[in-house]
């Protein structure tokens, strides 16, 4: 009996791991995409640890897993470590990322109180957190008022993907009485909602290039990310894709878009 634990174990645990990591990976690869772009020197420093551990963090703290929420827990200790090491603008906005995530999930019954229980704040609280922690954070104060379209098309491509993931919770969601639109709109709208995400972050690249912000190479592999999001979008609900892994390759979008970006420049 205990060898078929310790083999069941043995499998489940690998999966485990990966997707425990998996988000934290993903904000990196966001995070180095706004490095690549405005071409500032890049090597893994302390604030990727921060974005890592504290993704970490927020995604698995709530999780049912003991062991998945001790690890959480681990996480947000390193996380807020790692702050005190930062410059103070970026210990600011760290903070207010913080106030945005306590507001996300309210106090007590996280399908009771917070911003998750709103349809509409709980994937724009998500898009403009993650906006905010992989386009804000990585840049000079200085530079912020220069990357408005930036952010507004990258809180668009978040928005797009948390609509895709509460497609994905949407009976999870229902059974716990918590409301998203995903679970309020037929299917036909919720993916035009997330094709039009798509579109808006489409046309802030086009802004972007127009203002010689970026270059056509890179416009281009942009443009070529939000097709295949698109695609791949619709197809993960359309052909029967293993649960386990659909939320996983929804956020493998992010490094995707991240390595036609490394590809173009």
């Amino acid at each position: 009996m205990k060898s078929k634990k310790l083999a069941v174990w043995g499998r489940r645990v690998p999966g485990y791991l990966i997707r425990f990591i998996w988000a934290g990976l993903c904000a990196v690869a966001m995070l180095t995409q706004t490095r690549l772009v405005y071409r500032l020197p890049y090597a893994p420093d302390v604030l990727d640890g921060f974005i890592l551990t504290s993704t970490f963090f927020a995604y698995n703290v709530v999780l049912r897993g003991r062991w998945i929420r001790r690890a959480a827990w681990f996480s947000g200790v390193i996380a807020l470590v790692l702050v005190y090491f930062l410059q103070p603008q970026r210990q600011w906005t760290i903070g207010t990322l913080g106030i945005l995530w306590c507001l996300y999930y309210g106090v007590g019954n996280p399908t009771r109180t917070g911003l998750r229980t709103s349809p509409i704040a709980k994937p724009m609280l998500v898009a403009f957190a993650w906006a905010g922690a992989t386009v804000l954070l990585p840049l000079p104060w200085v530079m912020w008022s220069g990357s408005i379209t930036l952010f507004m098309g990258r809180a668009a491509f978040i928005f797009a993907l948390a609509i895709a993931y509460d497609l994905h919770d949407r009976d999870f969601d229902r059974n716990r009485g918590l409301l998203t639109l995903a679970n309020q709109l037929p299917d036909l709208k919720v993916f035009r909602l997330v094709n039009t995400a798509l579109a808006f972050t489409a046309v802030c690249v086009l802004i972007r290039w127009l203002q010689g912000d970026i270059a056509l190479q890179v416009a281009g592999a942009l443009w070529v990310s939000l097709l295949l999001s698109a695609g791949i979008i619709f197809g993960l609900f359309r052909c029967k894709t293993p649960l386990n892994w659909r939320k996983m390759i929804i956020d493998g979008l992010m490094l995707l878009q991240t390595t036609l970006v490394w590809l173009a420049i």
